[in-house]
């Protein structure tokens, strides 16, 4: 049984009889493992929300870490159902010339947000967020190619689910450290 499987299998017996408020990020991530077609990016995603559940469920109710770990998870569930959605085959196609400038500025934002990531990675000590930053330049250069062949809307959601990566990573960045001095700039 796949680590994410068994995961999920223990999140959903461990509630008693007070609200969970992790309920709805369980019940998104056992809808998600549950499905036949993911992706090894699915499977990762999936993996390390089943763990940050956890590690939620070990911090103190109600802290700055709880926050910021439950709004990476939601970024991280977003970018996995992205990343079926962009799968499925489903999508409709606006091929014209506008929608392909919109696409260019949309993976420019993308690349830029994926520039940052390398930033939060060296903020964080967890070592999956090297993970994480891989995936979305993964997602990013395979949004990239649908680019070339013109097929925006599944640009638009891998563009999506790389940059939502990336708001995940920086999440996990400030629950470990907190709110650091911002960065100085060189002169010149």
């Amino acid at each position: 049984m796949p680590l994410v499987l068994i995961l999920v299998a223990a999140l959903a017996t461990g509630g008693a009889a007070q609200e969970d408020p992790l309920r709805d990020t369980v019940q998104r991530l056992r809808a998600l493992t549950s499905r036949a077609d993911l992706t090894p990016e699915n499977v990762f995603l999936d993996e390390q929300v089943g763990l940050l559940i956890e590690r939620c469920r070990r911090a103190p109710a109600g802290s700055f870490v709880v926050e910021r770990l439950d709004l990476a998870m939601k970024d991280f569930l977003d970018a996995s159902e992205r990343i079926i959605e962009a799968k499925s085959g489903r999508l409709g196609d606006d091929r014209s010339e506008e929608m392909r400038f919109l696409m260019a500025r949309d993976l420019e934002r993308t690349y830029f947000r994926i520039q940052q990531g390398d930033y939060f990675e060296r903020q964080s000590q967890g070592s999956s967020v090297t993970q994480y930053v891989r995936v979305a330049r993964r997602l990013y250069q395979v949004a990239r190619a649908a680019y070339d062949d013109r097929e925006y809307a599944r640009v638009r959601l891998l563009s999506e689910a790389s940059r939502d990566i990336i708001m995940g990573v920086e999440r996990l960045a400030q629950a470990e450290i907190g709110v650091p001095d911002p960065p100085r700039l060189p002169e010149g």
